[in-house]
Parts: structure tokens; sequence; C-alpha cells
């Protein structure tokens, strides 16, 4: 058998790293376009072994070590905490907080159905009326803990454009009051919240009536709210239980940005839902961009 010439063995090595080189680039880039697109999650120690990941958006506040400070009413030195403020004066100041004009944001949304989990990871940007929401389907069978983009809503003051990723189905609705951005998120509202504390008493009477209808009472027992003190700003926690439902709500709500960071409902003892903050940033560099809220359908699309 005669062996092949010393040249056509060069041309295949050379040919098959060429081939090789090209794939490398062609994922390489796919790679990169997904995960600069939020199509894509990584684990934290994923990009930190990379290198990237943007740090810029880091949360002002440890939400693990306010829950601490809230339960155990010390801080993680074990220095006692001491509210120096009156009731009274922490409902003036969460009620008279000024709304921020813009925030973008990353959470992580977990529903509870027959005690098994839902979760959802999402990408959140306000700037004034207009708003941006991506929601994303985790998937933990996933070795890389990989998100897929699902559902994508953009509004402005007048519209409100909807986007089936799976399907590629979308729409546009005319926007009118009843369309909240935080309701579209899947998030709690700051203001839907204060509409619950401004019914708090000074002491907790166990009940209040609901002025929509005087004939109904609702039983709101084991009201609290509490100021803990960071470094870096104020944050309150606030906590309540509707006893009729054995529902109980509990919020941390930073001052300075005017925003729910954190949340969980609890019924029977069992958590039914839970909404975490996992980045957020007050820049308009961030969520300002006109890009984030550009949509275009066809006439025939769209509805009144």
């Amino acid at each position: 058998m005669k062996n092949k010439p010393m040249n056509e063995n060069h041309n295949i090595a050379l040919g098959t790293t060429i081939i090789i080189i090209v794939l490398v680039i062609v994922f390489g880039a796919a790679f990169v376009w997904m995960y600069s697109t939020d199509m894509l999650f990584l684990p934290d120690f994923v990009e930190q072994m990379l290198g990237i990941g943007d740090d810029d958006d880091e949360l002002p506040w440890d939400l693990g070590a306010l829950s601490e400070i809230v339960k155990n009413g010390k801080d993680a030195e074990g220095e006692a905490l001491t509210f120096e403020v009156t009731y009274e004066n922490l409902l003036t100041a969460l009620l008279s907080a000024e709304r921020e004009e813009g925030v973008h944001l990353t959470a992580e949304i977990e529903y509870f159905v027959d005690d098994a989990p839902y979760s959802r990871k999402l990408i959140y940007s306000r700037d004034k009326n207009r708003f941006r929401v991506e929601l994303f389907e985790t998937l933990p069978s996933s070795s890389t803990a990989e998100s897929i983009r699902d559902t994508l809503k953009i509004g402005d003051e007048n519209s409100l454009y909807v986007l089936d990723c799976e399907s590629g189905e979308s729409r546009v609705i005319s926007r009118d009051g009843n369309i909240v951005p935080e309701n579209e998120a899947g998030i709690p509202s700051v203001d839907a919240l204060l509409d619950v504390v401004k019914t708090f008493p000074s002491a907790d009477l166990g009940e209040y009536v609901d002025e929509a209808d005087s004939t109904e009472v609702i039983n709101i027992t084991d009201t609290v709210i509490k100021l803990v003190r960071t470094e870096s700003e104020n944050v309150y926690y606030i906590s309540y239980t509707y006893s009729d439902l054995d529902l109980t709500e509990e919020y941390y709500v930073s001052l300075m940005h005017r925003m729910i960071i954190s949340a969980t409902a609890k019924q029977g003892g069992k958590t039914v839902y839970s909404y975490n903050t996992t980045s957020f940033s007050a820049d308009p560099d961030e969520y300002g961009r006109d890009e984030l809220y550009d949509f275009s359908e066809p006439a025939e699309q769209q509805e009144s």
C-alpha cells in the first residue's frame, strides 16, 4: 500500500484546522451575541471564571442581612438596632417618597403551585411612562442554568406591544389606566402596597373597612413597619396578614429609590410567591436607551 504524499497530508491537516477555527469563531460569536442580548444566562461562578458580567448594577443592599436584622433585631456584628423615629414618622416618610424617574433591574420570581416551584427570570426597564418587560423561563434541569426568553412586553403612553417568543405571535393593544408596568412584569407595585399601608392603624386594631365598599370589612392583622439603616440607604420592612385568608405578605422597600426590592407571600405558613432583585440601576444610560422601547407592528395586527 502506498503512503499518501507529504503535500496531501499537509493539505488535509491544514483544511481540518481551518474548519475547526471557523466553527470556533461562529459558535463563539453566537454565544457572545446571545449573552450580550440577555438570551443566555450563565451561573455566577462561570461569569467570574470568564471575567464577564456587569458589576455596575451591584445591589446596594444585602437581602440576606436585611432579613436577619429584621428577624433578630441585630446586625451582622450582633449590635442591637434602635428605631429612633415613631411609627407615624415612618409612615409619613414612606408615603411621601417620590417615584423614581426610571429603573433597570433584573430579578428572580418564584411561584409555588401544590408545593412545586415555578421559577422565572425578569429583566425590567422603566423610563417615565415607557417600560420594557422580558420574562425568561428557567430550566432547572439544565447543567448551565440556561434561561429562555418566552415573553416580551413594551409599553409607551398609548400602546402595549406583546410578543410570544416561542410562537413568534405578537399584538399591539391600546394602553389604558389598567395597564400597570409592575403588573405586566408580575412583580409587586409600590403604589398598590401603599394603598394597603395607608389603612394601617397606629395600633393594630385587627380590621379596617374597604373605602370602595363600606360594607366590606377586611381583616388585616399583625401590621409591622420597621426601618433598617444600612451604609448606603434606609430600607423599610413591611409586613401584614390577611387573617381571613391566612395570608402573610412581607416586603422590603428602598426609600431612596421608592421601589420594592424583595417580597414574599406565605399562606398557611408555606411560601406561595417570592420576588428578589438580583441587580439594579437608576442610571439613565441603563434605562433611558430609546432602542429598549422601540417596536412596530403591521397595521392589520393592531387592536383598538
